[in-house]
């Protein structure tokens, strides 16, 4: 009755210290009763963890770069360091949650990146990433308000990490709704996207505002088969100033229209596909005057409880060059554990010629879990670039992760891109890069 009447605002420390104590010398007569014993455990674990409705988490990242490519004064490589040798705090964030009541709860997280050293207009960038509350509403619906990052293919299992998409997966600023009606889910948000930047005529990035307007809609037909419409809609404010030396507005809109479907052979097997459409506003267009470029994937997964020995993913996909890959995360595994903050796929990617062409490519990656403490991966991508006097591109990448305690893992990690003698990819000097290759060494610490 204790726990099952415990207030959660008002419980300290040494209540729920009483109540495990309770739980462990009782245990029999509780059997007896027919109460299960591993139920209580979970109720005082999640009152340990929110005691008075508060809780907090973090983590941070450090890599330790060993290039082939780069000096003190410029910038040679592929990955975009100035120098061979790089250390970088790749990011710290810390989570605050505070349980309101059985319906809603708060969530902020600040954080500090070296993507995002601007935010700031100079010294360490500290920023609110997170900060929102999200409530039941009216309908039985969920609503969100805020600041706030969603990602609604990876919750929908289309991606295997939460930075891979080339939507969302970016701060913004608004309301999420968010209703279910059994075999169906509907989410509509609308707000700001809070991170976009602007090249204008001086080649200056200039941040600015721009309205979002996402929608979603899913079907779960049975445990097997799953199926989806989306629509995401930028709708772009005037940047400031004069844009490519005209005062007239700037039309930077994207309209992106798609849908998705997925198969579950088991849990542990599946496959599945996007597929997107575009309508661009004048300024958006990345080349010639195709207004309507497309992007479509196909994708198998199977784990090691399928494969025994290794887990396995394989994507094939076909991407119009002129498709506006919208955010700044990039896409294709783009955190995959060994990955963040490394353009070796994504940099692949989004340099991209700029023609009305369509580049294809490949991706093959396959995992192994030797025990709790050693993992190791291979994975190999080809880039078509479907364009006279530019070579394919090619991406391999080898690493090993060793989790030294359940809150310490440490990664070591060798990746390797070739792009031919005749690159699309060039350095600050117009000198085009035809390969190159870097060590890392990654320190990640969760709390």
């Amino acid at each position: 009755r204790a726990l099952a009447k415990v207030d959660l605002e008002k419980a300290s420390k040494q209540d729920v210290e009483l109540l495990k104590k309770l739980v462990i010398e009782f245990k029999d007569e509780l059997d007896a009763l027919g109460v299960k014993v591993d139920r209580l455990d979970q109720r005082v674990a999640i009152l340990e963890k929110d005691i008075g409705g508060w809780s907090l988490s973090g983590s941070l990242m450090f890599d330790a770069y060993f290039g082939q490519n780069g000096d003190s004064t410029h910038d040679n490589s592929f990955y975009g360091y100035g120098g061979s040798n790089e250390f970088r705090q790749i990011y710290y964030q810390l989570y605050i949650r505070k349980q309101i009541d059985a319906d809603t709860f708060f969530e902020a997280r600040i954080e500090s990146d070296v993507d995002h050293s601007d935010r700031t207009g100079g010294g360490e960038p500290i920023w609110w990433k997170h900060f929102f509350v999200q409530t039941k509403a009216f309908w039985d619906s969920r609503l969100t308000v805020g600041k706030f990052t969603p990602f609604w293919e990876y919750d929908a299992g289309l991606y295997d990490d939460e930075t891979d998409g080339f939507f969302q997966d970016t701060e913004y600023v608004g309301f999420m709704f968010e209703k279910s009606f059994g075999m169906a889910d509907f989410k509509l948000l609308v707000g700001r996207d809070d991170g976009m930047e602007i090249e204008d005529a001086n080649g200056v990035l200039r941040p600015f505002d721009d309205w979002r307007v996402d929608a979603w809609l899913s079907f779960t037909f049975s445990e097997k088969f799953s199926a989806g419409l989306l629509g995401y809609f930028v709708f772009t404010d005037d940047v400031p100033g004069n844009f490519n030396g005209t005062n007239r507005d700037f039309d930077g809109d994207v309209y992106t229209y798609g849908g998705w479907l997925k198969y579950n052979f088991t849990p542990h097997l599946y496959v599945g596909g996007n597929y997107y459409q575009q309508s661009l506003g004048d300024d958006a267009i990345r080349a010639g005057d195709e207004d309507g470029p497309s992007y479509w994937r196909v994708f198998a997964r199977a784990s090691q409880e399928v494969l025994k020995f290794t887990s396995l993913k394989i994507e094939y996909g076909q991407m119009d060059n002129a498709f506006v890959d919208l955010y700044e995360n990039g896409g294709f595994w783009g955190s995959d554990a060994f990955n963040y903050g490394l353009p070796g796929l994504g940099g692949l990617v989004s340099n991209r010629p700029a023609n009305t062409n369509t580049s294809k490519y490949w991706i093959v990656r396959a995992g192994q879990d030797w025990s709790e403490k050693w993992s190791t991966f291979i994975r190999y991508m080809q880039m078509d670039y479907d364009t006279s006097g530019v070579d394919d591109g090619k991406n391999f990448t080898v690493g090993v992760s060793y989790h030294y305690t359940p809150a310490i893992t440490f990664e070591l990690m060798y990746d390797y891109v070739d792009l031919g003698n005749n690159s699309p990819v060039s350095d600050r000097n117009g000198n085009r890069i035809d390969d190159d290759n870097i060590f890392r060494f990654r320190t990640i610490v969760s709390f």
